[in-house]
């Protein structure tokens, strides 16, 4: 493709930092780790994502969640490699990445005792804690710092807060990731996809959050609430 092509003749030259890896028409976000920089296609900063007339808690909860799970990937286990300036450099003391492994292993038993579901309801297949490890990360710390965030901008701006607004926080981040597939399409998102399912996606960093088992009075042990969480951040 002309895209490959591109970057074929760019190798061995000086990165370009202005140059994206898709366009403003893309709905879609990434953090590039040579780079250092989180992009945000003009076509994501609309409805349902961010609507300025919402709630300040679902744009935190949507928006806000996408743009901290792209600061994530800068302290996961690939940018883990590359410093401040883009630079290969690993960076991390064995301390920190000894505890971080520990951490990471904990999402990726968690994430694969997780099932795709098929149309009919039957289980398809397991989803790969280990291939999805990377996005389950962004997710669960894009939620806890977006969670975080909008409790600080309350603070700060003296407005009100109650338990409906935290539930609403979660609900928007659980809409973002509402879709429907086919078995066939289901299947080929999980040979080739290093996002987990949506359902997983949700479930999995909402049962890790204390604030959504606080925002939903979660009995203890529940499902979505239980004693063992998994948290890295």
């Amino acid at each position: 493709t002309a895209r490959f092509v591109a970057l074929a003749w760019a190798i061995g030259g000086e990165v370009d930092r202005d140059s994206w890896s898709m366009s403003a028409a893309t709905v879609n976000a990434y953090y590039s780790p040579k780079t250092n920089q989180v992009v945000i296609p003009a076509a994501f900063l609309q409805s349902p994502y961010l609507d300025l007339d919402d709630a300040v808690s679902q744009i935190f909860g949507s928006i806000g969640v996408i743009v901290a799970h792209e600061i994530s990937h800068g302290f996961d286990n690939n940018g883990a490699n590359f410093d401040a300036d883009g630079n290969w450099n690993a960076w991390w003391s064995n301390d920190t990445l000894t505890e971080f492994s520990t951490r990471t292993q904990c999402l990726i038993d968690q994430y694969s005792s997780f099932y795709i579901d098929a149309e009919d309801g039957e289980q398809l297949v397991p989803e790969d804690g280990e291939k999805t490890v990377s996005e389950n990360i962004a997710d669960n710390g894009g939620l806890h710092v977006a969670f975080n965030a909008y409790k600080s901008r309350l603070a700060a701006s003296g407005e009100s807060e109650c338990d409906a607004d935290d539930q609403l926080f979660f609900v928007s981040y659980a809409q973002i990731w509402c879709g429907k597939m086919r078995d066939e399409t289901a299947m080929n998102s999980y040979l080739t996809n290093v996002h987990a399912m949506s359902e997983a996606r949700v479930n999995g960093a909402a049962m890790n959050s204390a604030a959504f088992a606080t925002a939903f009075s979660c009995s203890a042990g529940a499902p979505m609430n239980p004693s063992d969480k998994c948290v890295l951040y």
